[in-house]
């Protein structure tokens, strides 16, 4: 799927919507840390989401959204539920006499997330549930490859996170069918790459040297010379320097590289499938929670409605009778979609989300056309500043995104509307071909 756009073009928030099926201001959780200067106030992090008292809205109804996700119902459906990799960060800790086991969300039996912002020496919380409860926190830097299998040593032999998120995944799920093979189960594997982290490298060691000489291709969006009638969130960028030109090709090697582990990931992922016999039975889909600008619109980051931002991967593998084969399709989708989907195939019951299964547009014949499937478009928000790679710029804005068209309004009353059969770029804010009133 060619269209697939987040709800937010911020990893946290987004994440709460992929989680609950719900838009930004349904469940509230706005920004990363609402005692950061950035969050403009808004609140946000886990304790939002987790229904913690607020002194940003002291008075505003306390829901714990961990109650609502997807797994809960998958859990009631009859399926087990693993979650491994990066869940929710932002204040994710226990606060004063609190324990871990009272932060895990109660929808998924096995809980294994891994914390901060590193790909190396990284601390990981696990939980399981087999008969009695364990749980434990773990150093990445102890991890004993005595621990697994022994085909799988050579992709831990660096302690990498990516690679060890995606080991223990399998272990589960080997552990899972060996005890309890009737029971079907619901994977969610989460890891952090490509994201740039907070300290250390972003590589596997073993591709710390390969691809010296990238580049990113340019496009007439890098580095726009010409932002008339752009909001002030872009206009009031300068353009990008030499400095800044080599940083943005330095991380896009580095992320290439990233998603080169991802995607290794993902193989070996559906080759263990085949190899156990679950593929038969077993569905994937493949998404991000936010795309990125690496000096597009002369913007250094992510937090803006525009594409590149807003964009993500939606991919779909499974078995059947009657399912497109290597077909790509433009309906518009949001990841709101993702968790009726993914319920509705788990046969769960009492489905309440923002978004609509999707399920449907998989099928080889019989697909409703893609430029009117979703008439009144998707929701896009965001409520920070920009934290742009250069200076912090307020970027509160809604979006609506239309199959083949954007139309977005700042909180400063700037607007702006692309027609991408026009402008795939969005390089001319077209606002002025709209209709007054």
């Amino acid at each position: 799927f060619t269209n697939c756009h987040v709800t937010s073009p911020l990893c946290g928030p987004s994440r709460a919507s992929l989680l609950t099926g719900r838009y930004l201001f349904d469940h509230g959780v706005r920004s990363h840390l609402p005692s950061e200067v950035v969050s403009n106030g808004f609140p946000g992090g886990f304790g939002k989401y987790m229904g913690r008292p607020s002194s940003v809205q002291p008075s505003a109804p306390r829901i714990d959204w961990r109650n609502l996700e997807f797994a809960n119902l998958a859990k009631q459906a009859g399926y087990r539920t693993m979650m491994v990799g990066k869940y929710l960060h932002g204040d994710f800790s226990p606060q004063a006499n609190q324990s871990w086991q009272e932060l895990r969300p109660i929808g998924w039996d096995d809980f294994y997330a891994s914390l901060s912002g590193q790909y190396y020496n990284f601390r990981r919380y696990r939980s399981r549930r087999n008969g009695v409860y364990e749980e434990a926190i773990a150093e990445s830097a102890n991890l004993n490859l005595a621990d697994y299998p022994t085909r799988y040593h050579p992709h831990l032999q660096s302690k990498y996170r990516t690679n060890l998120e995606f080991i223990d995944s399998i272990q589960l799920i080997d552990q899972h069918v060996a005890s309890n093979p009737q029971q079907p189960f619901l994977m969610y594997l989460a890891p952090y790459g490509p994201h740039k982290p907070t300290t250390g490298s972003m590589l596997d060691q073993r591709y710390e040297s390969w691809w010296p000489n990238m580049r990113q291709p340019w496009r007439s969006d890098f580095n726009l010379a010409n932002v008339t009638g752009k909001p002030g969130a872009i206009a009031n960028l300068p353009l990008l320097g030499a400095e800044q030109i080599a940083q943005a090709d330095q991380e896009y090697r580095e992320r290439m590289l990233a998603m080169k582990s991802v995607d290794e990931m993902l193989g070996l992922m559906r080759s263990y499938l085949n190899e156990s016999g679950l593929a038969q039975n077993t569905l994937i889909i493949f998404t991000s929670d936010n795309g990125y600008m690496l000096g597009q619109q002369r913007h250094m980051g992510k937090q803006v409605p525009y594409d590149l931002a807003t964009q993500v991967p939606m991919v779909v593998w499974g078995p059947g009778v009657g399912v497109a084969r290597g077909v790509e399709r433009s309906h518009l989708l949001s990841h709101v979609d993702v968790m009726p989907t993914i319920l509705e195939l788990c046969q769960a019951s009492n489905i309440v989300s923002d978004g609509m299964s999707f399920s449907g547009l998989w099928a080889a014949t019989g697909v409703p056309q893609a430029a009117t499937w979703r008439p009144a478009g998707i929701l896009t928000e965001h409520y920070q500043k920009l934290g742009h790679a250069f200076q912090n710029i307020e970027g509160v804005f809604q979006s609506i995104r239309f199959h083949d068209q954007r139309y977005t309004r700042w909180a400063d009353g700037s607007t702006e509307y692309y027609d991408h059969l026009l402008d795939p770029l969005e390089r001319q804010n077209r606002i002025s071909d709209l209709p007054s009133g």
